[in-house]
């Protein structure tokens, strides 16, 4: 949609350059993520939306892409899902606000 919307601009020699700089700005975050020895995951609703190489490898699997749209609660522990939810619980994704298994609470 971010993109959609800047290519609608005047074409401005100042749209170009602030193009360009989110350009550059959105592949060193992409890099980042990416290169990051640690395990980056997103979720969304419950469901994993997107995962690094490294968080793959952590959850046992050779590419992030086995991941995409699974659950995330799939991945914890019987005894220690209670916990997870409590730790998460204080993320809010939106006006109707649901528990991090996509539940509305």
């Amino acid at each position: 949609m971010l993109s959609a919307t800047i290519g609608k601009g005047s074409g401005s020699a100042g749209d170009r350059q602030t193009e360009k700089a989110l350009r550059e700005s959105e592949e060193r975050y992409q890099r980042l993520v990416e290169l990051s020895p640690n395990g980056i995951l997103v979720y969304q609703l419950g469901k994993i939306v997107d995962m690094n190489a490294a968080g793959a490898r952590l959850f046992g699997a050779s590419s992030s892409i086995e991941l995409i749209g699974k659950l995330l609660i799939d991945f914890v522990r019987l005894e220690c899902r209670l916990a997870v939810e409590d730790q998460m619980q204080g993320v809010g994704e939106g006006p109707a606000r649901r528990d991090v298994w996509g539940k509305k609470s």
